[in-house]
C-alpha cells in the first residue's frame, strides 16, 4: 500500500471512517502506520475504460488508435511524453485532449502490450 506522499508504507491497520465523520468523505480510510500518525486514503479510482477515450476509425489517419475527438495519435501522444513533455505541457498544448483521455493512452498502451507476444532471438545465430 502506497501513502499519500508516495512512500511505501505499510499500515498496521486499515478501517472506515466512522459514519458520523460527516466532514470526511466516506471513500477513504484512515491509516495508521503505527508510528503515531493517521492518513486518509482515498480509494483507488475505478480501472480506465480506454475505450471510452480511444478510437480507431479507416477514415481518420487511416485507423491509427486516436484520443477521441481529436486527430491526436496514441504513439504521437506517447512519443511527446517519452521526449520529456510532462502531462501538463500535453495538456496544455493540446486542449481538445483531457486529462482522462491522457490516462486512457496509458491504459490502452498498457492493455495492448500485455496482448502482446515477444519472442527473443539471437541474431548472431542466423
Amino acid at each position: 500500500m502506497q501513502s499519500l506522499d508516495g512512500l511505501a508504507a505499510e499500515p498496521k491497520s486499515v478501517m472506515r471512517l466512522p459514519s458520523c465523520c460527516l466532514s470526511r468523505d466516506p471513500s477513504c480510510y484512515w491509516l495508521d502506520s503505527g508510528h503515531g500518525e493517521r492518513r486518509i486514503q482515498p480509494q483507488i479510482a475505478p480501472k480506465m475504460t480506454w475505450r471510452d477515450h480511444i478510437h480507431s476509425d479507416p477514415e481518420i489517419l487511416g485507423g491509427r488508435p486516436v484520443a477521441r475527438g481529436t486527430r491526436l495519435t496514441v504513439d504521437f501522444i506517447l512519443g511527446l511524453l517519452s521526449e520529456g513533455w510532462s502531462p501538463d505541457q500535453v495538456l496544455g498544448n493540446y486542449p481538445q485532449l483531457t486529462p482522462e483521455a491522457l490516462r486512457a493512452v496509458f491504459a490502452f498502451a498498457s492493455e495492448t502490450l500485455r496482448d502482446e507476444t515477444f519472442f527473443s532471438v539471437d541474431l548472431g545465430a542466423v
